[in-house]
């Protein structure tokens, strides 16, 4: 028997502004400062062109008013400047973009980002799970704000190999074994004090090893001790804002 398929358009419209729109980016915007970098959003599409709409007001460096849409060009870095207490932000065309960069007082849903799979870079304060994390396929740069909300075990985001810096600190619903971080052995910085990962770092760096990472030069690892079950050595991790994490075929170092 062949294949039916049944096809309806039905032209309604619902007054419900919870539900995603589709092809959207939607950020909160929360108590800024004008003129003040928390109040920006550094955006780059790749290959097309988008644009940014708010219910606040955009305005220039200059701070005067440009109105409350802005179209951003295809590969060039885009800076987007608000000069409200409070509001959102809707990032169109979001399955070509390639940076997201915001201040601390942008706070982001990581359910927006589904099939993201152009972003490189991400910075802003997070909501959400690491499997949803997990999700963005080309992700390089992963910077949370204090007030970021994640939750789950850190082997989530194993197979993202891309990934040069993450920064997850002070998050406390991030959980898990430092040695589950072995595939990532493209990093250069890690910072993940102040949650609940443990582990050793002889065993993050066997793992690193067995992926083919049999020398590093340096990863920072700022505060790696800190407030983690982290160890090196036998005792707690150093706890050092600006120490290096480095390894030869025989010898593992931070200093």
């Amino acid at each position: 028997m062949a294949n039916d398929c049944l096809v309806t358009k039905l032209k309604k419209s619902v007054n419900n502004s919870d539900l995603m729109k589709l092809g959207v980016i939607t950020m909160q915007v929360s108590a800024i400062d004008p003129f003040n970098a928390n109040n920006n959003i550094k955006l780059r599409y790749k290959d097309e062109s988008g644009k940014a709409i708010t219910d606040g007001m955009f305005m220039n460096s200059q701070g005067v008013p440009t109105g409350t849409s802005k179209d951003v060009n295809a590969n060039t870095d885009t800076y987007l400047i608000l000069d409200v207490n409070q509001c959102n932000v809707d990032i169109y065309n979001k399955y070509a973009v390639k940076e997201l960069s915001c201040g601390a007082r942008f706070y982001l849903d990581l359910k927006m980002l589904s099939y993201c799979n152009e972003l490189t870079y991400l910075e802003a304060n997070l909501t959400g799970t690491l499997e949803q994390l997990a999700s963005l396929s080309s992700i390089e740069t992963i910077l949370t704000h204090n007030d970021s909300n994640l939750i789950g075990n850190i082997s989530a985001i194993k197979d993202l190999s891309s990934i040069t810096v993450l920064k997850i600190t002070g998050i406390t619903g991030v959980y898990g074994n430092i040695a589950d971080l072995g595939k990532l052995t493209s990093l250069t910085r890690l910072a993940i004090g102040d949650t609940r990962i443990s582990g050793s770092v002889e065993d993050f760096v066997a793992a690193q090893r067995l992926n083919g990472r049999t020398t590093c030069e340096g990863i920072l690892v700022p505060y790696l001790g800190t407030n983690t079950g982290i160890t090196f050595n036998g005792a707690a991790a150093p706890k050092a804002s600006n120490q290096t994490l480095s390894w030869t075929a025989s010898e593992i170092t931070i200093a």
